[in-house]
């Protein structure tokens, strides 16, 4: 369970639009919103790109989180990161789909 966004690296107390925001922290606050609202399912279109390696590793700790936390996290993504830290994949190349179990045993 999420209590803060400092938790998530978003310290700055925060009243305005989310596009004042870098790409990393909306990003951030935008699982930030899933994790507090206790989602059961999270669908991210590429939630690294654009990212440093900093923001990127942030996004997919919280990923990692929500999906910890009981929650179904769908990713459509082509950082390897992001599919190292999956418990499973599903790859689509030339229309053929290609099921596997942790990327990460």
């Amino acid at each position: 369970m999420l209590h803060s966004l400092g938790e998530v690296g978003l310290d700055v107390p925060f009243d305005g639009p989310a596009a004042i925001l870098s790409g990393g922290e909306q990003q951030r606050l935008a699982i930030a919103r899933a994790l507090l609202r206790g989602a059961a399912y999270v669908f991210a279109d590429e939630p690294t790109a654009s990212l440093d390696p900093t923001n990127r590793d942030q996004v997919i700790a919280l990923l990692r989180r929500a999906a910890d936390g009981g929650a179904l996290v769908l990713a459509a993504t082509h950082d390897a990161a992001v599919i190292a830290a999956a418990d499973s994949t599903l790859r689509i190349n030339d229309r053929q789909v290609t099921v596997s179990g942790s990327a990460r045993d």
